[in-house]
């Protein structure tokens, strides 16, 4: 009987044993209990993964023109900087690798003098537009491109007006973002099957100050008007060779030579009617020159009346007004701030660079988002950057 009683005090130990553990597991709070991974359940005070960001993929950078290495370096550290501004920001989470590089421009012909550069990232999104859902990559659909000290793109052409610079826009600036803001639409060849994509321009500055002014009314009147003069001089240079003029006594002796005919020709009354019609019709090579002047230069000296009219008759707060013209001086025919299409002459801000910064500095960036609006993720990723990326950042590696 002694051994049966041990065997079963034994198992009642036993049992107490485990119930205890069961109930010490079960007191452990929740808080202290990490959720499940993949199914199973992890043990005490584990958490979860976190999942690392994959680094963007680095291309051969495109350098133009002698840049010197030091300054490259500083250039490099700086694009480096906006593509992980984008990579933890707007473009944080996406199921694709972009791709970029560095660009860096010397151009020794550049208004401005200093050295632009910045980066250009392809987003190769892929297409879910069509009925197969394919997720095949599609080069283009989406783009961004930073660039500082250039802001060329916002520019339609070029006006020269008495040999000064002056650019026309291509639209208005509105604000987005808490910076100048534009879309420009880019003509698109359907017969090439190239995407449908839409331009977002940002324009951020050092200060409420732009890189480029507004060309007064003023200022293109006064610069028209001396063009004007200019083309109208050559004209008249022009006109003068094809007309030359002999001397005065050439132009008599055959005067003479003329009403000598009719002398010896005629007679009587048919003689001096002839000699009176003569003399009234007669032009001298100082006449025929001064006739072919006034008709060769009639349209631009109606040109420079108007220009001087408007300049003397506008008030001022119209002559400050911003010039929208898009033709050359000698073809002005008003100021186009009612025609559809009309452009705003501006030039570059002189004050705006601080000259006392290095070459390789940015003072200001261009950002330049294209994306095909009609693929989702290219859309999403628009929405991203419109919603999430922090311009004011950008803003505070200008002069750094």
């Amino acid at each position: 009987m002694k051994p049966l009683c041990l065997l079963a005090s034994l198992a009642f130990l036993c049992s107490l044993s485990s119930h205890a553990q069961d109930l010490t597991a079960n007191s452990i709070p929740n808080n202290n209990r990490s959720l499940p991974i993949d199914g199973v359940l992890a043990g005490p005070k584990q958490k979860m993964p976190h999942k690392k960001q994959r680094k963007w993929k680095k291309e051969h950078d495109r350098i133009d023109g002698h840049i010197d290495h030091a300054l490259l370096k500083t250039m490099g550290q700086t694009t480096a900087t906006i593509v992980t501004l984008l990579s933890d920001s707007c473009f944080s989470e996406i199921p694709f690798i972009p791709s970029w590089h560095g660009e860096f421009v010397s151009d020794k012909r550049s208004q401005a003098s200093r050295i632009s550069f910045g980066l250009e990232c392809q987003f190769p999104t892929p297409d879910q537009s069509d009925n197969g859902g394919s997720t095949a990559n599609v080069e283009g659909n989406a783009q961004i491109r930073i660039m500082s000290n250039d802001f060329s793109i916002l520019f339609r052409d070029t006006l020269y007006v008495n040999g000064k610079i002056f650019q026309t826009l291509k639209d208005t600036l509105a604000v987005k973002n808490g910076f100048p803001y534009c879309e420009l639409p880019l003509a698109v060849d359907d017969t090439a099957n190239e995407p449908h994509l839409h331009t977002r321009v940002w324009l951020v500055s050092a200060s409420d100050n732009l890189p480029y002014i507004p060309v007064t009314r003023k200022e293109y009147l006064e610069e028209a008007i001396l063009e004007a003069g200019i083309e109208r001089n050559k004209q008249v240079a022009a006109i003068k060779e094809k007309t030359p003029l002999r001397s005065t006594d050439d132009q008599k002796a055959e005067k003479e030579r003329d009403m000598e005919e009719i002398r010896q020709t005629y007679s009587g009354a048919e003689r001096e009617m002839r000699l009176r019609h003569f003399l009234e019709s007669y032009r001298s090579d100082e006449d025929y020159q001064k006739e072919a002047v006034d008709k060769g230069t009639a349209e631009i000296d109606s040109t420079i009346h108007l220009m001087e009219r408007l300049q003397s008759h506008l008030v001022a707060a119209e002559l400050n007004k911003p010039a929208m013209v898009s033709v050359p001086a000698i073809q002005f025919e008003g100021f186009e701030d009612n025609t559809p299409g009309s452009r705003k002459l501006v030039k570059v801000n002189p004050a705006y660079f601080n000259t006392s910064l290095t070459g390789e500095k940015a003072q200001c960036f261009l950002v330049c988002w294209n994306y095909n609006p009609s693929i989702a993720m290219a859309a999403d990723l628009d929405r991203q950057l419109s919603d999430k990326f922090d311009f004011k950042k950008l803003q505070g590696l200008l002069g750094n």
